[in-house]
């Protein structure tokens, strides 16, 4: 959640954490803030075809991470790539195992619900149950803007390594930190960050920090070691930008900023890419893009970062419900944004809730099935008040 302090200058992120984190957005109250189709089968009882029913509800909930390039293992962006899954795609939207969504409805509003309806999970196992037909092409809806493999959108500024760094076959995770110079000819203000993995990052990348640095110091470790790059966790010269946490995990769905809160880019500021490394039965390429989106005018307010944490846990050999807590009471009135809840394998569930100060509950988030490998920076769809003196609560459980 972001918080504010003082009399109105802009969001501070609250992150919650345990061993697991919940990142979210506010703004003071005084600032302000800033599905999918079921087709006309469901409509009319006509037969389900590809072109008219299928297809929107794979490009809105689907296609983000089964495209050419994404996280998911193979595409869904041609009919000939549904067609042959169509059984697969049938039993694991009625299973609501895909697409993944892990909150718990009447837990938050979110945008970009990548839930299916009911009536969107019956059109694709009457599609399947008929032989997944085609359909009339005129039908198809248009694809998205040209963006390549980027989720946004073509970046205005696109920043890579120049060398991929062969990770290793071995038994040890690795954090490695990648010099990434961004060079923009003027002040930039930044409002979305996306970092793509690449294939073989896909594969390998626990998660990844993105922070900036303009003293040159992790240009001079870099240039020490003779592979890309250098070793280490805890970084002297480079910083998130103030009040902003940018980071990649899987799952993490990238999030364009509003104007008002984006953060500045300099001349002669070098991207840090921390990486945490699993290990590899087999060596593996390792070549990360980020791309960054700019704003068309400067920020307004500046964020504040805010970390509610518990570092010490110990659980208890064979407890299947070892429960963390951490609350926080909230000294000025914030509307609050989004949340975005991190823990690791162990990470069981995952719920916060607010209590106002008449003692009504306002419910933020609740995650029952945690899993590692979907998490996510869930927005609210519109800006959740909370006078001051809220109470702010999140409990964790563990297995």
């Amino acid at each position: 959640m972001r918080r504010t302090c003082g009399a109105a200058h802009g969001p501070i992120a609250l992150r919650v954490a345990a061993a697991a984190v919940v990142a979210s957005s506010m703004l003071p109250a005084a600032a302000g803030a800033t599905g999918g189709s079921t087709g006309t089968a469901e409509q009319t009882g006509a037969p389900v075809t590809f072109n008219r029913d299928v297809a929107p509800i794979l490009q809105a909930h689907c296609a983000g991470c089964h495209r050419p390039g994404g996280i998911g293992p193979f595409s869904l962006t041609t009919y000939d790539e549904v067609r042959e899954r169509a059984a697969r795609i049938a039993t694991a939207t009625s299973e609501r195992r895909m697409p993944p969504w892990k909150p718990v409805p009447g837990h938050g509003r979110f945008r970009n619900e990548r839930r299916l309806a009911e009536a969107e999970i019956a059109l694709l196992a009457r599609w399947a149950a008929a032989g997944a037909p085609a359909g009339d092409p005129a039908d198809r809806p248009m694809p998205p803007a040209a963006g390549g493999d980027w989720q946004l959108g073509t970046p205005d500024l696109i920043v890579t390594m120049e060398t991929p760094f062969t990770l290793p076959a071995g038994r040890t995770d690795i954090y490695r930190n990648f010099v990434l110079p961004a060079e923009p000819d003027s002040r930039r203000w930044v409002r979305a960050v996306e970092l793509r993995p690449g294939a073989g990052g896909g594969r390998v990348i626990h998660h990844a920090r993105i922070l900036l640095d303009g003293t040159g110091g992790a240009r001079a470790l870099d240039a020490e070691d003779e592979e890309p790059g250098y070793d280490g966790l805890m970084l002297d010269h480079a910083r998130f930008p103030a009040g902003h946490f940018l980071g990649w995990a899987p799952g993490k769905t990238p999030v364009e900023l509003p104007a008002a809160i984006a953060w500045p880019l300099d001349p002669g500021t070098d991207l840090v890419l921390q990486l945490h490394l699993l290990p590899a039965r087999e060596p593996v390429d390792v070549q990360p893009a980020i791309g960054l989106h700019f704003a068309d005018r400067p920020a307004t307010l500046t964020p504040m970062s805010v970390l509610l944490t518990s570092k010490v846990i110990r659980i208890p050999a064979g407890e299947p419900a070892h429960v963390v807590e951490d609350r926080y009471r909230l000294p000025i009135a914030v509307d609050v944004l989004g949340i975005a809840p991190h823990m690791h394998y162990l990470g069981k569930r995952v719920e916060a809730t607010a209590t106002l100060p008449d003692g009504r509950e306002e419910p933020l988030l609740r995650i029952d099935d945690w899993d590692f490998n979907w998490q996510d920076e869930y927005r609210y769809r519109e800006p959740v008040h909370l006078p001051a003196g809220t109470r702010l609560r999140v409990r964790f459980v563990f297995d």
